[in-house]
C-alpha cells in the first residue's frame, strides 16, 4: 500500500468518542467548514455531522484561534481579510488617522487627512464618524473602507488587490503576486511609489521577497513567466 493510502486508510475522525478512520467507515472523512474557509493547517476532520455535533462544544475554541488567529483576540475585521485573489490579510486593520502629502500619478501631491480622504474632507468624515456612526469602527468600514488600512501589506481596505506580503513569514500563505509566483525581485520603483502612500505610513519593513513558497508549481511558474513576459511587453509594473 502506498504511503499516501496509508495516511488515508490511518485518519480519524475527531471527535474522541468516535475515533474511526476511513477505512473503518468505508468513506472520506469531511473537514470541518470553518477549518476549512480559513485554510487550518490541521483542520478537525469527521465520519458524520453527528460526531461534528457531539464534538463541536471541545473544538469551537480551538477552530476559532487555529482557523482564524485573528479571532483569538476577538478582532472585529475578521470577516474581511479574505482577498479577492484568495489570499487573506494577516495583519490588522488600522483606522488612518494621519495626515499626509501624497504623490499622485500626473505628478501632483494631494494633502491626504483623516480617515484616507482629501484633507478639506477628512473634519467632515471625522465628525460624521463620532457622530452618525456612534464612533464604531466596523460601521465606518461599510461606510467608507478606504478609511482604512491593512498593515501587513501597506494598502487601504478598500483596494481591490490582494495581500502582496512578498515573503513575510507571519503571512499563513504565500504571497500570489506576479513577481513572487516566479521568483523575481520585486523592482524597487514599485514599492517606492507604494510606500510614498498615506496607508504605507510607518510601515518601514514592507519590502520584503520574493516569497521563496511560491514559484514551485512549474503549472504556476509557467504561468507565472507568461504574465510577466506580457507586463514587460506592455510596460506594466504594477502588483
Amino acid at each position: 500500500m502506498s504511503s499516501a493510502m496509508q495516511q488515508y486508510a490511518t485518519r480519524e475522525c475527531s471527535n474522541p468518542s468516535c475515533a474511526k478512520s476511513e477505512h473503518d467507515v468505508g468513506v472520506a472523512l469531511k473537514k470541518c467548514q470553518k477549518c476549512k474557509k480559513y485554510n487550518n493547517p490541521e483542520p478537525a476532520i469527521y465520519c458524520s455531522t453527528a460526531c461534528q455535533t457531539a464534538h463541536w462544544p471541545a473544538h469551537k475554541g480551538q477552530c476559532n484561534v487555529a482557523a482564524a488567529p485573528e479571532l483569538a483576540d476577538g478582532d472585529w475585521s475578521a470577516p474581511w481579510r479574505k482577498c479577492q485573489d484568495g489570499s487573506y490579510h494577516h495583519g490588522t486593520l488600522e483606522l488612518i488617522t494621519w495626515d499626509c502629502d501624497e504623490p499622485q500619478s500626473d505628478g501632483s501631491i494631494v494633502k491626504m487627512g483623516w480617515g484616507g480622504t482629501d484633507i478639506d474632507e477628512s473634519e467632515e468624515l471625522k465628525a460624521q464618524f463620532e457622530g452618525e456612526l456612534d464612533g464604531s469602527k466596523k460601521k465606518l468600514l461599510k461606510h467608507f473602507d478606504s478609511a482604512f488600512r491593512w498593515t501587513c501589506c501597506g494598502l487601504n481596505a478598500g483596494s481591490i488587490w490582494g495581500c502582496d506580503h512578498h515573503g513575510d513569514p507571519n503571512a499563513r500563505q504565500a504571497c500570489k503576486c506576479d513577481y513572487c509566483k516566479v521568483g523575481r525581485p520585486l523592482p524597487d520603483d514599485v514599492w517606492e511609489r507604494k510606500l510614498k502612500s498615506q496607508a504605507a505610513q510607518g510601515l518601514p519593513n514592507l519590502r520584503r521577497g520574493p516569497d521563496q513558497r511560491t514559484g514551485l508549481n512549474p503549472g504556476m511558474r509557467m504561468a507565472g513567466e507568461l504574465t510577466m513576459l506580457m507586463r514587460d511587453l506592455f510596460g506594466m509594473d504594477t502588483v
